[in-house]
Formats: C-alpha cells, sequence, structure tokens
C-alpha cells in the first residue's frame, strides 16, 4: 500500500511541475555543419501559454550575419488540453569557418526568465580544395565545372503581419517582401499566399525601396495586402511563392582562358522562392454588451443623416443620405435599421462608398440613400437612427446615433389643379340638348327585334374590363407594397439589375485600364449577386459557404463555375501584371453569362 500511494505521491507531483510550467523555450539548427558559403535555420520555439510572448530579438552574434525570416503559430490538442506554440525563425550566414557557436539568451515572459540552448555548428572553408595537375585541360574541365551558383543570401523573400492576434473582422496587414541582392534576367512568377478565412483587400500598388540587410545593399519589392479574419479561431495564411530566372555564371580557374571574367557561359538558372505560412488567431466578438442592433462592423466610425429638402407636398419624396465614415472594412458596413414610418411609403434608393487606403489602413465612407413619400399632410419626424460596432483598441461595442429630422409634408398642389380639371370637364353642356326632334318613320317593330345589348359579346366584353384592370391594379399595388415591406423579396427582384451596374463599372474599370477596380467590381458582383438572391449578408461569404449554402439550391457546375471565377479575381487582383486585356475582357464575359445562366435556375 505504501508503494502504491508513493507511486500516485510521484504522478500527481510530476503533473503538478508541469502544470506550473506554463512556458517553455526551445532553440536549434537545422543543420550542425555547414560550409561557409551555405546559411542556416535557426529556430526558437515557446510552447504553452504564448499569450504575453514579445517579439524574440536575438543578441549580436560576431560570428553570423542574421536576418529574421517570420513567425509562425501552432495550435494542437494534448490530451484534452490545448497547446500554442509560437516559433521565431532566423537565417544565419557564418562569417567565417571553424566550431562557431550560437549562444543561450534569455527570454523574460511574463515576469519570468527563460533560456535558450546553447548551439555548435562547424562551418568548413567555402568551395572545394584546388588539387595540383600538370594537365592544362584537365584544369580547364574541372575549373568549368565548379559553379558559383547563386547563395541563399543573393534572392530571398519574407511574409510578415503587422499583428497575429486580432478579432474577427479586424484588419491584419500582410507584407510580401523581395529582396533582390542580383540581376534578373526577366519578371518574376509571383503567387500569393492561400488566405482561406479572411476577407481580402489590396492595399495599393506594389511599391520598391532599397534597403541594408546585415551590410548588404537589396532592392526590396513590397505587396500589401489587408485581412480580415471571417471567423474565430486559428487562421492559416498560406505559402507564398516567386519563381525567378537568373544568370548562373561559371567560375573559371584557368588564368590563360580569355572567357576567365565574363560569365557569357553561365546557366540560366530558375530560382523558385518560399515563405513560411503565418497562423493568425482571431478571437471571437465578445457577447456580452452586444447591441441588438449589431451587424458585424469592427473599427472606428461616425454617422450622418440629413435630407434633401424638408418641406415637401404629399406624394413627392424626401431623399435621406446616411453616412457612415471611419476606419475598417466599410465594405462590410451594412445600412442603418430604418424604423417603421407609416404615414411614410419608403424604400431605399442605393448605395456608394469611397474606399481609403491611408498608411495601408483600410477606411472610408459608405453612403446610403433612402426615399420618404409622405401619404398625408402634417407635420413628421423621421426618428433618430442608430449604428453599432465593435472597437478593438477599446473592446468594447459602441452605439452612434443620429440627430431626429422633423418633415413638414403640404397638400399636393397637383391633386388640387387635377380636381379642378375634373370638375371642369364634368360639367353639363345643355345648350346642344335643349331641342329634340321626333323620328316620324320608324318602321316595322317586329322586324327590328333583336338580341339584347346586354347580352352581346361586346358589351360583356365591356363588363371584363373593369374586373381585369382591377386585379391588375391590385396584383401591381401588393407588389410595389411588397418591394417596399420585404427587404428579402426586394433584394432578390433587385439583384440582377444591381449585378448588371457593376458589371459596367468593371467594363469602364477595364477601358480606364484599372486593373484593381475591375477586379474588384466583378468580385462584387459575383458575391453581392448570391448574397442578394439569398438574401444574405455579402460580408463573410467565402468560397467553402457559398459551397455550402448552394448544395441541393443551385448546379454543382455554375457553383464551381463561380468559384472559379472569384479565384481568377483573387489571383488578377495580388499577382500584378499577371492579366491582359483580352483575358480580363473574357472573365467580364464569363461573369455576366453565369449571372444569365442563375436568373435561368429561378
Amino acid at each position: 500500500m505504501r508503494k502504491i500511494l508513493t507511486r500516485i505521491f510521484v504522478v500527481l507531483l510530476a503533473h503538478a511541475i508541469v502544470l506550473a510550467s506554463d512556458v517553455a523555450v526551445t532553440a536549434r539548427v537545422d543543420r550542425k555543419q555547414i560550409s561557409q558559403d551555405e546559411s542556416l535555420e535557426y529556430t526558437v520555439e515557446i510552447s504553452g501559454d504564448v499569450s504575453k510572448v514579445p517579439n524574440v530579438a536575438l543578441p549580436k552574434l560576431g560570428d553570423f550575419e542574421v536576418y529574421s525570416t517570420g513567425t509562425s503559430q501552432s495550435f494542437t490538442w494534448v490530451n484534452g488540453q490545448s497547446q500554442n506554440t509560437k516559433r521565431y525563425v532566423f537565417r544565419m550566414t557564418p562569417k567565417r569557418s571553424g566550431k562557431l557557436e550560437i549562444p543561450a539568451f534569455a527570454l523574460d515572459i511574463d515576469g519570468q526568465r527563460y533560456m535558450t540552448q546553447a548551439q555548435t555548428v562547424q562551418v568548413s572553408a567555402g568551395g572545394a580544395p584546388q588539387t595540383r595537375n600538370t594537365n592544362p585541360q584537365t584544369t580547364r574541365r574541372q575549373g568549368q565545372s565548379q559553379q558559383s551558383g547563386v547563395a541563399k543570401d543573393d534572392l530571398f523573400i519574407r511574409t510578415v503581419v503587422d499583428k497575429d492576434t486580432v478579432y474577427v473582422n479586424e484588419q491584419i496587414t500582410l507584407t510580401f517582401k523581395f529582396f533582390q541582392g542580383i540581376e534578373l534576367l526577366q519578371g518574376t512568377d509571383y503567387v500569393p499566399p492561400q488566405k482561406t478565412g479572411f476577407w481580402v483587400e489590396d492595399l495599393g500598388p506594389q511599391r520598391s525601396i532599397y534597403q541594408t540587410v546585415n551590410g548588404r545593399d537589396y532592392r526590396v519589392t513590397e505587396i500589401k495586402s489587408g485581412l480580415f479574419p471571417t471567423a474565430p479561431g486559428i487562421q492559416s495564411i498560406g505559402q507564398a511563392s516567386l519563381t525567378c530566372l537568373v544568370q548562373e555564371r561559371a567560375r573559371n580557374r584557368d588564368p590563360f582562358s580569355i572567357f576567365n571574367n565574363f560569365g557569357v557561359f553561365g546557366e540560366t538558372k530558375s530560382v523558385k522562392l518560399t515563405s513560411d505560412p503565418i497562423a493568425v488567431v482571431a478571437l471571437p466578438l465578445p457577447t456580452q454588451g452586444k447591441p441588438v442592433d449589431f451587424g458585424g462592423a469592427v473599427g472606428q466610425f461616425t454617422m450622418t443623416a440629413s435630407v434633401d429638402r424638408r418641406t415637401v407636398p404629399v406624394n413627392e419624396p424626401i431623399t435621406m443620405t446616411v453616412k457612415i465614415s471611419g476606419v475598417g472594412n466599410i465594405k462590410t458596413v451594412g445600412m442603418p435599421s430604418i424604423p417603421d414610418m407609416p404615414d411614410f411609403r419608403s424604400y431605399q434608393a442605393g448605395d456608394s462608398e469611397n474606399i481609403e487606403r491611408m498608411d495601408y489602413v483600410l477606411g472610408g465612407s459608405k453612403i446610403y440613400e433612402q426615399v420618404f413619400i409622405p401619404k398625408r399632410a402634417g407635420t413628421y419626424t423621421i426618428p433618430s437612427l442608430s449604428f453599432s460596432y465593435f472597437d478593438p483598441k477599446a473592446r468594447s461595442y459602441k452605439t452612434i446615433t443620429t440627430d431626429a429630422i422633423q418633415i413638414e409634408a403640404t397638400p399636393s398642389q397637383d391633386r388640387f389643379a387635377s380636381q379642378v380639371q375634373n370638375l371642369q370637364t364634368n360639367r353639363i353642356d345643355l345648350a346642344a340638348k335643349d331641342i329634340r326632334y321626333l323620328k316620324s318613320d320608324v318602321g316595322d317593330l317586329n322586324t327590328r327585334r333583336s338580341q339584347p345589348l346586354a347580352m352581346s359579346p361586346f358589351f360583356l366584353a365591356l363588363y371584363l374590363i373593369p374586373i381585369i384592370g382591377y386585379v391588375a391594379i391590385l396584383q401591381t399595388q401588393r407588389r410595389k407594397e411588397r418591394l417596399e415591406t420585404d427587404h428579402g423579396f426586394r433584394r432578390l427582384k433587385q439583384a440582377r439589375k444591381m449585378a448588371e451596374g457593376r458589371l459596367a463599372r468593371a467594363k469602364s474599370s477595364l477601358i480606364a485600364n484599372d486593373a484593381d477596380g475591375f477586379y474588384t467590381e466583378i468580385n462584387r458582383s459575383l458575391i453581392e449577386y448570391f448574397a442578394d438572391r439569398y438574401n444574405l449578408p455579402a460580408y463573410g461569404l467565402t468560397a467553402d459557404s457559398i459551397k455550402a449554402f448552394a448544395a441541393g439550391k443551385q448546379s454543382d457546375v455554375l457553383v464551381a463555375k463561380m468559384l472559379e471565377l472569384l479565384q481568377q479575381c483573387d489571383f488578377g487582383r495580388f499577382a500584378p501584371g499577371g492579366s491582359e486585356t483580352a483575358q480580363m475582357q473574357k472573365l467580364l464575359d464569363d461573369a455576366r453569362q453565369l449571372i444569365i445562366d442563375l436568373e435561368k435556375t429561378r
């Protein structure tokens, strides 16, 4: 019994020690032996509670040139418990040969100090040793076969994010960097990373800058994207790749060769560079304190409302303009809820947006127009409108409101004029009816007997005209009322018209050689058509959600075609120079035909 209790105590003690150690820090290299011409990968791995882990900065290493290649994060379940792992990866190139050491260093995490392990690397002299040979032809062949190649530090890419933990629909800025230390033979083939689980926005054209890394100058090409997680959890940004052609010079060791200093016999080499995937933690929006009218907007916003006139005759329209401005994914900002106003007929007249990318932060304004038509004369008030959003900086929900607007509806002058006109046309002109002459020759009454006029087909048809007209007016009125009150029905009926308008804007962007605007409008036309068709919020629609929702409702062929066109839009937006006008025109035609085919399936 004592032995059993002792074992149980040991197990519990070990378990307690494991639980007490919330964080574990390790360091490792991918190779222990390299040459001076090569580089190694050094990884610092932190497991456990990584929420308070600072950015890892290595101490100065005199024997190595060091640069960071990025960070990654993974999430696993071990024995029913979650475990986070964060990795910081560095590329190191030795400055000399010999037995070099990467010393241990300390990390302070949440008031605790952790030490990494020292790493030893054996570095041999760069290049192959020369052997003495009296045969000059043999020497020449061996020298030409010794190629310098392309060093890893000549060309490399990085993908970095400005933060790896955000709320759903909060912006992450993803930056792709291509470091070019040598000349290229021709353009590059860039394949952007997969961004499943994100709403993606381009943050402007690529730019080229010059940057010094470890004493070496590079031309750096940057492409920035704004990413907005659409669902909570661990979201992954995939690998980016870039392929380019370089001239690989031959290293000729024959001092008598006339081509000794010229690289004309160097080979053309294709170099493919890849980046590491990046894990991002998307936090769910808090449920506590969530306003009833919250529609998913995340950022910082303001709102105003105004009308084009405050006095209007009955049955004439007033246009109210609602403008929401601020920082955040403005494309996902919805129209504030319009309160029920029985004294008005009301419908949405349209919307527009102005997107800004100030300092690579997405923002701008969205404008909605709502038309109100007073039914009767009087003084009325358009109530205050409210709009709620989540502020990630304050980590709380906020609600903003507009001022109430007073409207004066006056009697319609046109109706009064029409009534006067009706009275004038209904006056009885008796002057032409004072004298009626008797007809002396009426003939035989029996011979004039015929079918009663009321029973003639023509007269019966006249009876049907008011009935048919009444039914038509009734159907038209019901349709109009449903369009005014049933938001889903109105979206369904206007889906094709709205999509055609966006395709027309895409055509204008194509003519203006605005590739970004073209692909954005094509993407919007397809996404928002699908959302309008099924009365769904356009925000958050991804390829997976479209495929899942359309299952059993749409042809698999048409759904696959839509997903293919959306993928072409993503590739066109984030692969500069990757599309020609003919390809863009074909994409536009395919999108228009797809919407026509989808309309036939109603």
